[in-house]
């Protein structure tokens, strides 16, 4: 009763159409194989798209944002490591990470590219900026190695006001209630409402010790992948509207485990180790 040998399923596509799709994805890096299929009008699933493409060494991946760096960026980004490099992982457990970030409605989570392995940083596999004009929610919210903080919504343009605002009733009495008796630190972007001179002297009145970052460095700040975890949570549960977007955003929020929180702070060091070794330029981060 042993099975004797069978020739297997039937490969549904054929050579000239395995050209096609790598040829496809060649032309156009930032595609999916949904699209390749569509605009190909191949019967096969987007599965074997998908195979089709990772046989000829074109793999999916998210692509990486361009980012106009200059000498002075440059010379910043190295400077920032240094100041903050000797920090060992206990030193960032007393930081507090925060962002702002917008969540769309829809598929928009991610911009997908098709590219060989090590070609994160190629140009022509990269974005630049792209716009996305589909509703959206703008959202604050604030981290730590113990876990998320508070997070607040916001329909309209953040600014300076609302900013402080929102660090008043929100994230400095958080960051009491977790550091009683423990000096900590607020870490922030180059945002201009955060550099702003309301926002700069709310931060001096009220004793807060800033980290601010160094510009173009999102991969030194480790919120932002706790936003890209997040966005891929959402886009998962395919919100209709925005009221239904706003209720699993909070959900997915407080779904955020504080191990996650703990990995993301504690990479910093690493963060910066990479900055000094890539002399100034972008890291896989």
């Amino acid at each position: 009763m042993e099975d004797e040998p069978r020739s297997g399923r039937p490969r549904v596509t054929s050579v000239e159409t395995d050209a096609l799709i790598a040829a496809s994805a060649i032309e156009t890096p930032i595609t999916t194989p949904r699209i390749i299929r569509s605009e190909l009008d191949i019967e096969a699933s987007a599965r074997t798209i998908r195979r089709r493409l990772d046989d000829v060494g074109l793999f999916g991946r998210v692509a990486r944002m361009e980012y106009p760096f200059t000498a002075e960026h440059i010379t910043k980004r190295l400077a920032f490591a240094h100041d903050y490099g000797d920090w060992a992982e206990e030193d960032w457990d007393n930081v507090l990470f925060s962002d702002e970030s917008y969540i769309y409605l829809g598929q928009h989570g991610h911009i997908w590219v098709q590219r060989p392995e090590d070609s994160a940083f190629v140009e022509e596999y990269m974005v630049h900026g792209q716009g996305c004009f589909a509703p959206k929610i703008g959202m604050w919210g604030c981290f730590s190695a113990r876990g998320v903080g508070p997070m607040k919504l916001f329909d309209v343009n953040m600014d300076a006001r609302l900013y402080t605002d929102y660090m008043a009733r929100h994230m400095k009495p958080y960051a009491l209630r977790s550091w009683p008796n423990e000096q900590w630190h607020f870490l922030q972007d180059n945002a201009s409402y955060h550099g702003a001179r309301a926002s700069r002297r709310w931060f001096h009145n009220n004793g807060v010790s800033l980290i601010s970052l160094s510009p173009h460095s999102p991969d030194l700040n480790s919120i932002e992948n706790l936003w890209a975890d997040l966005k891929r949570r959402i886009e998962a549960r395919n919100a209709r509207t925005i009221e239904e977007l706003k209720k699993i955003i909070s959900e997915e929020w407080s779904n955020t485990t504080s191990e996650y929180c703990s990995r993301l702070a504690h990479s910093m060091p690493r963060r910066f180790q990479l900055v000094v070794e890539a002399q100034g330029f972008r890291t896989p981060y």
